[in-house]
């Protein structure tokens, strides 16, 4: 078995053994930004496949700092994933973090052969039923702040007077995340260049007693998103911020249930969310609204 780099991604081998290995594994081998990667070079990645008879049998995306990886499971056990990762450790020069979505089977087992351990976890968590009902009718009227979608807040103050209140926002929230935080204007236009972005679908918590009527007033917001290709229609809570100044308000709590009924409106069954393993908080929040949690990813490091 030959380690090749890709210079052009077979998109529909990739495509094909992806699918292969969520059908037996129950999630997808790859994130969003790995999928999104596969034929987008302005996310910097690099590919590498064992190859035969043209079919992708194993399948890794290398970021600067982290990797995915994916072996058609007709061929796991067989060295597949160990040759792929060997490979690229001595290319890359380092052994970088892998993400093993579901913790899969095997995951662990090729983790420490390479001297990996785990130095993340991420949760999904969920919420359906009399328990989504509730949280999306729980939204109080408040006095302090209220909420516009991103259409309204455009409308009110102008498209890049919210994008600099969002972008503030986002990365005083999110200073310590590897992914999230740090953005800038370019980072979040492309990641609002997908297919399922929805500006109805993005609300900010603007405080309403502030000295002027600005997009500076802004002080957290919900990101929500939709799954159309799920078979049970399907919401997720996609990304939540609160600024320094709205915490300690229950604003978080506050601005889940404001999506949570916009989600529950268009008629999700069902919500999920991913949130980091280690955010007591967060994940304090997410139970009292009712959140379970449904599966966890992990990320193994040297």
């Amino acid at each position: 078995m030959n380690v090749t780099e890709l210079l052009d991604v077979d998109t529909t081998a990739a495509s094909t053994l992806l699918q292969r290995a969520h059908s037996t594994d129950g999630v997808e081998a790859f994130g969003e930004a790995f999928v999104r990667g596969l034929d987008d070079d302005s996310f910097g990645h690099r590919h590498f496949a064992i190859i035969e008879n043209d079919r992708y049998l194993g399948l890794a995306a290398v970021a600067p700092d982290a990797m995915e990886m994916v072996v058609d499971p007709e061929f796991r056990r067989q060295g597949v994933g160990a040759k792929l990762l060997a490979h690229i450790d001595a290319e890359v020069g380092e052994r970088l973090p892998i993400w093993a979505h579901g913790d899969v089977a095997g995951a662990s087992r090729l983790a420490e052969l390479t001297g990996r351990k785990v130095v993340r976890e991420l949760l999904q968590m969920s919420v359906s039923g009399s328990a989504l009902e509730k949280a999306a009718g729980d939204v109080d009227k408040r006095d302090d702040v209220e909420a516009l979608t991103l259409t309204a807040a455009r409308a009110k103050w102008g498209a890049a007077a919210v994008d600099r209140a969002w972008l503030a926002v986002n990365n005083e929230a999110f200073d310590w995340h590897p992914e999230q935080g740090g953005w800038s204007q370019p980072q979040l236009d492309r990641a609002r260049d997908v297919q399922w972005f929805d500006p109805e679908g993005v609300f900010f918590a603007a405080d309403v007693a502030g000295a002027r009527d600005s997009a500076e007033e802004i002080c957290g917001f919900h990101w929500t998103k939709w799954h159309a290709e799920e078979s049970v229609p399907t919401g997720e809570v996609y990304v939540i911020g609160l600024s320094s100044k709205a915490r300690g308000r229950g604003l978080g709590r506050w601005l889940t249930n404001v999506g949570l009924s916009h989600l529950r409106s268009r008629g999700a069954e069902k919500v999920i969310l991913y949130v980091e393993g280690d955010n007591a908080p967060a994940v304090r929040t997410y139970r009292a609204v009712g959140f379970e949690v449904a599966r966890r990813d992990v990320m193994y490091g040297a």
